[in-house]
């Protein structure tokens, strides 16, 4: 792998807090990289020391395979896009842009601030001051301010959580088509597990400071190595020591396939969700497992008799949690 960023060992304490512990990271190049965890899991340290604002405890950070540990934030070729984006009010959207070209001749920084903005959709829209544009406008312009610097990583912030939702996936799409235009490395900080899953190819998961997992999407989803990553990505049904997760779950009024693990229950609640029926089912021995099945397979109402099934191979067998495993509390 050709990797651009490097963290290895890498720590960080604050008094008594650990909130970075022993993080070893390989972020290819020209990929879009995800750290994914809870508030409080050491992710937003992490990225602070990626661009220089935290140092490390121990450790080392390479890019391009040289040491940047000790450099100051203005001599990394390394861009944030912050959460709340930090343009000055003061500044036109074109004085943004251009605020860090401040020692490049004119002609050339006026070129290049023009470009940046093509690139976001902000042409027409140089001379408003950012009280003037919308969420999505103000997000593209932060994209420009750190394009513009030619960064070989752009760190973003939790860049889609002051959107609504349809400005997400709007914004979600505009990010993928940039960061594929561009290929510069995009890496992504954020606890919102869909924004992660929809924008990034590899994803590491972070927990108590500590790294949990990395793989794709997919293979974090469907092969979880512990019970925290496979609970921190979506709703799971554990059963007799196993998880199911709720779409793997079909609900039946009759006999399951053969081969099928069944199990038999009572319809608690059932709630119709547009493009599926979220049905909650208690099982003889109290527990209770939730079904995410098509609208089309059929009503269900409080009290009816049904049989789960599922198949073996959608089965995730893990071990207990750890109490380093539980998810980090919510500050």
């Amino acid at each position: 792998m050709d990797a651009i960023l490097e963290l290895d060992m890498v720590s960080k304490r604050y008094g008594e807090t650990l909130a970075v512990d022993r993080v070893s990271l390989a972020i290819r190049r020209g990929s879009f990289f995800g750290l994914l965890g809870p508030s409080g899991c050491g992710k937003t340290t992490t990225l602070r020391m990626i661009a220089g604002f935290e140092t490390p405890d121990t450790g080392d950070i390479r890019l391009n395979g040289k040491s940047i540990t000790a450099l100051r934030p203005y001599e990394r070729r390394i861009n944030t896009v912050f959460q709340n984006y930090a343009l000055f009010p003061h500044l036109s959207v074109l004085g943004n842009v251009g605020f860090g070209l401040r020692g490049v001749p004119k002609a050339e920084a006026g070129r290049r601030a023009s470009e940046a903005l093509a690139l976001v959709r902000l042409t027409g829209k140089e001379d408003r001051y950012p009280s003037q544009l919308s969420g999505g406008e103000k997000q593209r312009a932060a994209l420009a301010r750190s394009l513009v610097l030619q960064p070989e990583v752009l760190l973003l912030d939790e860049p889609l959580s002051a959107l609504d939702a349809r400005l997400r996936d709007e914004v979600r799409q505009e990010l993928i088509s940039l960061q594929k235009q561009l290929g510069i490395t995009f890496l992504l900080v954020t606890h919102d597990q869909e924004e992660a899953m929809s924008l990034c190819e590899e994803i590491a998961i972070l927990n108590h400071g500590r790294l949990m997992q990395t793989g794709s999407p997919r293979d974090l989803y469907l092969a979880p190595v512990s019970r925290f990553v496979a609970g921190f990505l979506g709703k799971v049904n554990w059963i007799n020591g196993f998880g199911v997760r709720p779409e793997a779950v079909r609900v039946a009024t009759d006999n399951a396939p053969t081969g099928a693990r069944t199990m038999d229950a009572q319809v608690r609640h059932a709630m119709f969700l547009g493009n599926c029926l979220h049905v909650e089912a208690a099982l003889p021995n109290g527990g209770l497992v939730v079904a995410e099945t098509s609208r089309f397979n059929g009503h269900y109402r409080n009290g009816d008799d049904v049989r789960l099934w599922w198949h073996p191979q959608d089965e995730i067998h893990l071990p207990e949690a750890s109490p380093a495993e539980t998810p980090a509390e919510l500050l």
